[in-house]
């Protein structure tokens, strides 16, 4: 057993695929896709694929899958399929550590809160943001960021999301509004609002007094 926590825990890209895999146990992952989801490149990807699959944590198979593409102009224009097998890969739920590894897992966040609250009032003039979902380890949330404030660069979001994504597990989303913008949406009682505010949730930053 002690053998295989530290085989499992040897570095911060297998914590990245542990973290992928465990996020997502249902999925099957092509190459390009722990690639994307972890942020790791080629060459270690594979090697930390190779050593999870030797563990017992992965598997693989062969799968065909289909793919469109459009070619030719005009009244030549057609839509090619076009049928290939790549190789794909998948948790094993039969792995004997597999509980007790998700629910370590699970319980992480992609950022400290401190941290977070430090990068956000870095975007502009932010007057309130409530951390959801991966942030709070809460699979109920509709999003897991929403920012509220005046010029503020969405890229900016973006970019900071995407950074967090590998330690996430999975992609995080977010809602940006206008200061207008909320407090209209407040007054109509607007649903997607409601269910951030009702549902769990941390304000990080809460200028506007939001109960």
């Amino acid at each position: 057993m002690e053998m295989t926590l530290e085989r499992l825990f040897e570095s911060q890209a297998k914590v990245r695929m542990l973290r992928l895999f465990l996020r997502n146990p249902a999925a099957n992952f092509t190459l390009a896709d722990v690639l994307r989801g972890t942020g790791l490149k080629n060459i270690a990807a594979l090697r930390e694929l190779t050593k999870l699959q030797k563990l017992g944590f992965v598997k693989s198979k062969n799968m065909q899958i289909v793919t469109s593409q459009i070619q030719g102009n005009g009244a030549t224009k057609k839509l090619r399929m076009r049928a290939r097998t790549v190789r794909v890969y998948m948790t094993n739920p039969a792995f004997e550590f597999y509980r007790e590894l998700r629910d370590l897992i699970l319980r992480q966040v992609p950022e400290s809160r401190h941290r977070l609250i430090l990068r956000v009032r870095k975007l502009g003039r932010v007057k309130l943001a409530i951390a959801a979902g991966a942030f709070i380890n809460s699979d109920n949330s509709r999003i897991d960021l929403l920012v509220v404030g005046d010029k503020i660069n969405r890229r900016k979001i973006e970019s900071m999301l995407h950074q967090w994504e590998a330690n996430a597990g999975r992609e995080l989303t977010y809602a940006l509004m206008s200061t207008e913008e909320f407090k209209y949406r407040i007054d109509m009682f607007d649903r997607f609002i409601r269910d951030i505010l009702e549902s769990s949730h941390d304000k990080l930053i809460n200028l506007l007094n939001i109960p």
